[in-house]
């Protein structure tokens, strides 16, 4: 691996683990708002298991047969194991409140000149 910066082969991978948490409103929150919280509460659930249901059993077959086709006519072997992997907003949808959620990524840092770059 070649640094962009100083073209040195000295670039160490490291993992970086990010740590979030999601909070939750409290108790005197939800008394303060009452009906009104409650009802957006259930406006906003259906509307996030409305984008599961849409995201499940509509885009994904589509995309999924799209891929097919498309690996037909290129002549490459297809993957489907590709395909089963989520896209970030549905991860961040389904996190439940109260939890630490960990995300891994891996950064390269140049031990010559301390650049470091996401890009591996």
């Amino acid at each position: 691996m070649v640094c962009p910066k100083c073209e040195s082969e000295n670039m160490q991978v490291q993992m970086i683990n990010k740590q979030h948490f999601k909070q939750g409103h409290g108790c005197l929150y939800s008394l303060f708002f009452g009906l009104i919280y409650w009802i957006w509460l259930l406006i906003k659930w259906a509307s996030r298991y409305f984008k599961l249901f849409l995201y499940f059993f509509l885009i994904w077959p589509v995309l999924l047969i799209l891929r097919f086709i498309i690996s037909l006519i290129k002549r490459r072997p297809f993957s489907i194991q590709n395909n089963m992997k989520h896209p970030e907003w549905v991860l961040k949808m389904m996190r439940k409140k109260g939890r630490v959620y960990n995300t891994q990524t891996k950064m390269a840092v140049c031990q010559n000149c301390g650049y470091s770059s996401k890009r591996i």
